[in-house]
């Protein structure tokens, strides 16, 4: 068992075993693979990753009944045209009414203080989870994907317990 597994196992309890999927919202593809690769990588959990290039495409098809039953992960870019990662979270979350899902966003080329206090406004709302820098490592990438969980579990915690 890895932090990952244990993590979904934590927020999903015996669903776990049917959330298998990562949704994965970004419009470069080569990113979206290579995040989808080493979301498959054993000891994650992850079986299938859902690529989406559109993020309003992705809302649509994630608040689907079935579909959003089977996802553990959501991942997305923050700069998309249409919609920013920021804004699909957002979505997600009133769409799902708060559910537990988590929100990985990553981004590349962090320089404007603007987007830094829009992601950071969107971890602290509760609507992102974590952030990653891309490109990404590997292992720091599976260290923000833990992150997310850990993130997760403790607002869901939070809630449950007002």
């Amino acid at each position: 068992m890895s932090k990952i597994t244990d993590g979904f196992k934590a927020l999903y309890g015996d669903e776990a075993k049917d959330r298998t999927r990562a949704f994965i919202v970004d419009d470069e593809p080569a990113i979206a693979r290579g995040a989808g690769r080493v979301l498959r990588s054993p000891n994650t959990g992850i079986a299938t990753t859902v690529d989406c290039a559109d993020p309003k495409k992705a809302v649509e098809e994630l608040l689907k009944e079935g579909v959003r039953d089977s996802v553990a992960l959501v991942v997305s870019d923050f700069n998309m045209p249409g919609m920013t990662g920021v804004e699909l979270a957002g979505r997600l979350r009133d769409g799902l009414g708060g559910k537990k899902i988590p929100f990985l966003l990553m981004s590349g080329g962090m320089t404007s203080q603007i987007k830094v206090d829009i992601i950071t406004g969107a971890i602290f709302a509760g609507d992102v989870d974590a952030f990653v820098e891309k490109p990404f490592e590997p292992e720091d990438f599976l260290a923000a994907v833990e992150k997310a969980i850990e993130r997760r579990i403790q607002l869901f915690r939070e809630d449950n317990a007002a």
